[in-house]
């Protein structure tokens, strides 16, 4: 494993544990075990959607509503949260959406 794949894994497992102690967060808020059956996936704002798929916001939110791209779920508030598989078919174009 050479350095930069090392930090992209780093980088992942990272956020993985952050993703893990938000869920839990959000268990202890709302007592919803379903924050607890996320099968442990990372998963990503629209924020952070967008970033690294390399659109806007906007763009991102608008492509869920149409319902070209498809958030996980939704946190109590309401926010999107997006899985790694639909990150990944974004950047790979196998998507709902017209490329």
């Amino acid at each position: 494993m050479n350095y930069e794949e090392y930090v992209k894994e780093y980088a992942k497992t990272v956020r993985k544990a952050k993703q893990m102690s938000q869920n839990l967060i959000l268990y202890r808020e709302t007592g919803d075990e379903s924050y607890l059956k996320l099968d442990n996936k990372i998963y990503y704002t629209t924020k952070e959607f967008a970033d690294i798929v390399g659109v806007s916001l906007k763009t991102v939110q608008t492509w869920d509503n149409k319902g070209l791209v498809k958030c996980h779920h939704r946190t109590p508030s309401g926010g999107r949260m997006y899985s790694d598989d639909e990150v990944r078919q974004v950047l790979e174009g196998k998507t709902r959406r017209t490329m």
